[in-house]
């Protein structure tokens, strides 16, 4: 949209940010242990850098997600079969308010889940037995304080803004 160049190409968001450098990457090994057992292992990054507009200049806005994953599976005897698996998937983004002066903060998620299953084959059937634990955190950490000025010759960056206030 014409009405938006400026914008899209000036942005202080994420969302209409043009220009952004995003990298992906992982490894997964497949062990197997012995005739009747074997172990899988992943990891998987994702981690991008987005430049924004802020404060007349540019600052990066960074996020990094990251999976690690191992599962281990062992036939039993009589066809039945037990799998244990874990997952922990921490993320970190580092984030700043659009036109706010020291306005950096820090978010940092994610979680964790062990499962496990135990599948019992029978003629009349299949019995699966599942049990899982999972947990999760989110935090934020910010400036304590947050102040709007009228804008003077000392605190002067409102003026880049066109605002009233820094």
């Amino acid at each position: 949209d014409p009405a938006k160049r400026y914008t899209f190409e000036n942005s202080s968001t994420a969302s209409f940010e043009p220009d952004f450098d995003k990298i992906q990457g992982g490894v997964d090994l497949n062990i197997p242990i012995g005739p009747h057992m074997g172990l899988l292992a992943s990891f998987r990054i994702l981690d991008s850098q987005i430049p924004l507009r802020h404060l007349g200049s540019s600052q990066d806005q960074s996020r990094r997600l990251e999976n690690f994953f191992a599962k281990y599976r062992i036939d039993l005897p009589g066809d039945d079969r037990l799998d244990l698996s874990a997952l922990y998937t921490p993320y970190r983004s580092k984030m700043f308010l659009p036109d706010g002066k020291n306005s950096d903060f820090l978010l940092k998620g994610g979680g964790f889940v062990a499962d496990a299953a135990y599948r019992h084959f029978f003629d009349g059937g299949e019995l699966l037995l599942r049990g899982a634990y999972r947990r999760s955190e989110n935090s934020r950490q910010a400036p304590k304080d947050w102040r709007e000025w009228s804008v003077t010759d000392t605190k002067d960056w409102g003026r880049l803004l066109d605002s009233d206030v820094s």
